[in-house]
């Protein structure tokens, strides 16, 4: 059968629980599909927590920045590498074998399969009837979602505010959890 979306896949366990709305957040690949549901679902998100975030939007401005920032081999370097940031990795040895170790049990037979984030392409037309209040947050030395294209993403999210995190790559809540923690805290409590 067809594949379903992420999107689809985060609305059952919601609905099981008959949760009426649910803070929901989304790290790296996860905040495509977060977005999605918050667009999808959006009396059934209270907010949007996006760090790190690969929404994919279609684009070209996002698409050739993109190409200015990701590394030429990208999903072929070793994941720590691509995953944390220099001064992490340059720091502190054992947190990163800590967090490659991590990464290895959580997908121990490889990537798991793609399915669509969700029903639609993500692009700035839809991003701009996003309602939810949504907080972007990425590290200062993520390459995968830099600041400036956190920045470019914010100029298209009405409601929004945007934190970068010192010293974190792509896994600021690995790298800097009491930053990373402190951020999402403080926006769930206030929304």
């Amino acid at each position: 059968g067809q594949p379903g979306t992420g999107a689809g896949d985060l609305a059952r366990p919601l609905a099981l629980r008959k949760s009426k709305r649910a803070h929901i957040v989304g790290v790296a690949e996860g905040g495509a599909v977060a977005a999605q549901f918050a667009l999808e679902n959006p009396a059934r998100t209270r907010s949007l927590f996006l760090a790190g975030a690969r929404l994919g939007v279609t684009d070209a401005d996002f698409q050739a920045m993109n190409k200015r920032v990701w590394l030429p081999d990208n999903h072929n370097t070793m994941p720590h590498f691509a995953e944390v940031g220099a001064s992490y990795r340059g720091g502190n040895p054992v947190g990163t074998k800590g967090w490659g170790e991590a990464a290895a049990a959580a997908h121990p037979t490889g990537p798991a399969p793609a399915q669509p984030a969700g029903a639609q392409p993500l692009t700035w037309a839809r991003l701009k009837t996003l309602k939810t209040r949504t907080m972007l947050v990425c590290g200062d030395c993520d390459h995968y979602s830099s600041a400036a294209q956190n920045r470019l993403i914010a100029q298209h999210i009405p409601n929004r505010e945007l934190a970068v995190i010192d010293e974190a790559g792509a896994s600021a809540y690995w790298e800097q959890p009491d930053a990373f923690n402190g951020l999402l805290i403080d926006f769930l409590r206030r929304n």
